[in-house]
């Protein structure tokens, strides 16, 4: 069960409502576009600016994007008109492993008004909005400070807000959120960085950089080619290293007489695999003591029914999974009952209207699974809860995570980061190749309910290569 510790960026400015004490004619704002995310870099023209993350970051992809913007289901005139009259518009969102988070957003107003707004009146009244921001998120011993900097040819200014919260674990750790302003045409531009016990604002600041550098770097990109077409001394270097004629032929024959299952995975062996089967499915995170590392699955048909405000995205993330599970062999089947009798009820709603039907044991988790099992470790009822209170992006993650938790592997690891179970806070999209391989082993029928480590492990030697 993951408790959410994500401080999403609150932007209070109520820059409308600053008396510039001008008679100048305001002029209408520059028509507002979208950025791009290319290779890991994203970009705005429109403000003149973009960030590069390396592989640990994950980009919202432009359908959450657009529904962070209240823009889904909207023909093109709808978009145009909505962006045009909204007051505040997200453009980019990353977030790593850590819950590490930045934004990109935009506050329109007009052009006079941000030629008569100082910098510091601005991170005034922004200030309100992140000390809610963290009140909210029950941070505590919270500090924070202002100034300006000059930084990419144009002054911004800084906020920045830190304090203690407590994590996944319940550890208090330290948040930090750094927030840069700057004026663009017709609309204020924010940068939100929030990062977990430790601030790396700085380090995340210095990846910055001005739009036209991509496009600069883009252009030399494409002039490459040409001069590989008229001639290059590269190729004597790259002939050096590839395998030659003959090392080509014995791999492809050593390849070739080699067939392995479909559970292997050649960069782990089969001791690996039976380590993290035994913490995931052996050693229950919530269970009786009785049943305690012993194998439990279900071996009837799964009949589901599904109340509260789901999306359409939970609907389909849902739906995606129960798929790969009906195309596993010896497992029983999940269906959408058609009537009453489910015997895997799931339920979408706010905090408090859970609470009012599970109890208080889910506040702090955005998801939570319960299932029942019978004397002979054969699951046979299950209920789960999803908070539709957080972003898509991360109940898409969840919603994987409780239901490959109520199909048998119920232990959290923490012997593989990139797991949708692993221990610590992070937002997986989609099962690893171990996560599968870890459900195709365990409702393989060789495995029984109720059987232990060891053999399990005598299973799954044979099984595996």
């Amino acid at each position: 069960m993951k408790k959410i510790i994500l401080l999403l960026l609150s932007l209070v400015l109520a820059v409308s409502l600053i008396s510039c004490g001008s008679d100048e004619k305001k002029e209408e704002a520059k028509k507002f576009e979208f950025g791009k995310v290319v290779d890991g870099s994203y970009y705005n023209d429109f403000a003149d600016f973009g960030i590069k993350l390396d592989s640990d970051w994950n980009f919202y992809t432009d359908e959450q994007i657009v529904e962070l913007n209240g823009l889904k289901d909207l023909n093109q005139e709808e978009t145009e008109k909505k962006i045009k009259s909204a007051s505040i518009i997200v453009d980019m969102m990353a977030i790593n492993k850590n819950s590490d988070n930045i934004s990109f957003l935009f506050e329109k107003t007009d052009s006079v008004t941000i030629k008569y707004t100082e910098l510091d009146k601005i991170l005034d009244n922004a200030l309100g909005g992140a000390l809610s921001s963290f009140e909210n998120a029950n941070v505590t011993d919270i500090v924070n400070s202002k100034e300006t900097i000059q930084l990419l040819d144009r002054e911004f200014g800084v906020l920045r807000v830190s304090g203690n919260i407590l994590n996944a674990s319940s550890e208090t750790v330290k948040v930090y959120q750094t927030q840069l302003f700057v004026k663009c045409d017709g609309y204020i531009g924010c940068i939100g960085i929030t990062t977990y016990g430790e601030d790396r604002s700085e380090e995340l600041i210095s990846l910055l950089f001005k739009a036209e550098a991509i496009e600069e770097t883009s252009q030399e990109t494409e002039a490459e080619p040409q001069s590989e077409v008229v001639g290059t001394d590269t190729t004597p270097e790259v002939t050096e290293t590839e395998p030659s004629v003959q090392e080509t032929i014995e791999l492809e024959t050593m390849n070739s007489d080699l067939e392995h299952s479909d559970y292997y995975i050649p960069e782990i062996d089969v001791d690996a695999i039976a380590t993290y089967f035994n913490e995931v499915v052996l050693d229950a995170e919530y269970s009786d003591s009785t049943s305690k590392n012993l194998v439990q699955k279900w071996v009837a048909p799964i009949y589901y029914k599904i109340t509260g405000q789901s999306t359409e995205e939970d609907r389909i993330v849902f739906n995606k999974f129960c798929a790969f599970l009906n195309s596993i062999d010896g497992f029983p089947g999940i269906y959408e009952a058609t009537d009453n009798n489910c015997n895997l009820r799931i339920m979408f709603g706010t905090v408090e209207e859970i609470i009012a039907v599970k109890g208080e044991e889910f506040r702090g988790n955005d998801g939570y699974i319960t299932f029942w099992y019978n004397n002979v470790n054969e699951l046979y009822d299950a209920e789960i809860f999803y908070s539709n209170e957080v972003d898509q992006y991360i109940r898409n993650s969840v919603i994987i995570e409780e239901l490959y938790n109520g199909m048998g592997p119920v232990q959290d690891t923490s012997l593989r980061s990139d797991s949708i179970i692993y221990s610590e806070y992070t937002t997986p999209q989609e099962l690893t190749r171990v996560d599968e391989v870890i459900l195709k082993l365990l409702y393989h029928p060789d495995i029984k309910c109720g059987m232990n480590a060891d053999e399990c492990y005598e299973v799954i030697k044979k099984l595996y290569y």
